[in-house]
């Protein structure tokens, strides 16, 4: 029996910007008894059906944007007689519809890293399970990737976890709901053993793919030490100081090291924690804005932005991937959005355009009264508008049933 990992794609290139991690580490998941699975990347190139041969397990990775792909995928390797695996952020939050649209043997919900080698064995000895609970596993055992396996000179970044899961829990975000709220955090050593390996391979660009690379925040210190929970003061300290004893030990790689991750507004804040993050040459950091209202809060947290701009300005966080997204309030995928400013002349059609498709760039050259003032208040340098488009009849029928933050989050993703 073969193993097959693929990452679907309607479209492939030959190149790519960022190395699919769970290809990876599922690869360093599957016992040696089964030899090296055979990856394949959509975003390089197409797979080839008849490789897939009866028998094999074929396991396919997929979030909401890259699904309908996965589901042709699966039901063409179901019909040459494999064993199909669906996993990833859109089967863990809907296994019954990988089963139902993608053919799928088995799904596997949440952390594949141990619950991958039952899978394997069970389609093995004919007997797959329709769902394997992988939850939500210690960081001591999250399993490393195999980076030996890596096609060379195809990826821009190479991508490390240092971190799973975020204490947040917005609305839009599906993290929270598949890896937790608990941050678990890999130590320094084996972060830095892993990235001094895809060193050795040639990258020099390395995104650290944490969901919240900043997991612990003033506000959650402050709000301990206030609670005189001393036990939770203790825990969120340990968190921190690991965070800042990583970035001391980036700091020291080779100077042309450049690393990109994901953080949230409150880093802001933090300005001792953004200073450790320019000593680590983290360049870059994408900072998700849901919107931009009335409302004080999230005023403040874009008045935020400016503290980075410091930074930005003398060689820290360069290009700090700030972004912001227009919501539709309505699920189906009208051009209906909240304000976005005080100007009532602002429109959807002037961020948007008239067809509603994405404007990308500077979207301030041609936005209107809108893209003005957001430039001239807020000092973005560059965000992305996003429409919604509704997706196929069949998909997703039960949208309707979904309570009203899931809803949301299915919109947004799409």
């Amino acid at each position: 029996m073969k193993v097959h990992l693929i990452n679907p794609s309607s479209v492939s290139f030959g190149t790519a910007v960022i190395t699919p991690r769970w290809q990876y580490v599922l690869a360093g998941a599957t016992p040696r008894s089964f030899g090296d699975p055979i990856l394949v990347d959509e975003t390089l190139f197409q797979m080839d059906p008849e490789r897939i041969q009866p028998g094999d397990a074929v396991g396919i990775g997929i979030h909401t944007a890259n699904a309908l792909r996965g589901y042709e995928i699966g039901k063409l390797a179901r019909e040459r007689g494999a064993y199909v695996i669906f996993g990833g952020i859109h089967a863990t939050l809907y296994p019954e519809e990988a089963r139902e649209l993608g053919g799928a043997h088995a799904v596997v919900k949440g952390d594949g890293d141990i619950v991958w080698a039952k899978a394997l064995a069970d389609c093995r000895d004919g007997v797959p399970k329709p769902i394997y609970a992988g939850g939500q596993i210690e960081a001591s055992d999250f399993v490393q990737a195999r980076w030996d396996l890596v096609p060379r000179n195809r990826y821009m970044w190479a991508s490390v976890q240092t971190v799973r899961g975020c204490p947040k829990h917005c609305s839009f975000c599906s993290v929270w709901r598949t890896d937790g709220q608990r941050p678990r955090q890999r130590t320094s050593d084996v972060v830095i053993e892993e990235i001094v390996q895809l060193r050795r391979l040639g990258f020099r660009f390395v995104a650290l793919a944490d969901d919240n690379f900043y997991p612990v925040t003033l506000t959650d210190l402050n709000l301990a030490t206030q609670q005189k929970n001393t036990t939770r003061l203790n825990e969120l300290k340990s968190l921190r100081a690991e965070r800042f004893e990583l970035m001391a030990r980036l700091a020291q790689l080779p100077e042309d090291m450049v690393f990109f991750t994901q953080i949230t507004m409150e880093a802001a804040e933090d300005i001792e924690f953004l200073n450790a993050m320019k000593a680590a040459r983290i360049k870059g950091a994408l900072v998700g804005v849901e919107s931009v209202c009335r409302c004080e809060k999230r005023r403040c947290h874009l008045r935020a932005i400016r503290h980075l701009e410091p930074l930005s300005r003398d060689g820290g966080l360069q290009s700090l991937g700030k972004r912001a997204r227009t919501e539709s309030t309505n699920h189906r995928g009208s051009s209906s959005h909240p304000a976005l400013a005080d100007s009532a002349s602002a429109s959807p059609e002037a961020v948007l355009g008239p067809s509603g498709n994405v404007r990308r760039g500077n979207p301030f050259a041609n936005s209107g009264s809108m893209g003005q003032l957001l430039q001239s208040r807020f000092h973005l340098e560059a965000f992305e508008f996003y429409q919604v488009k509704p997706w196929p009849a069949g998909v997703c029928s039960h949208f309707e049933n979904l309570s009203p933050d899931v809803r949301r989050y299915r919109h947004r993703h799409r």
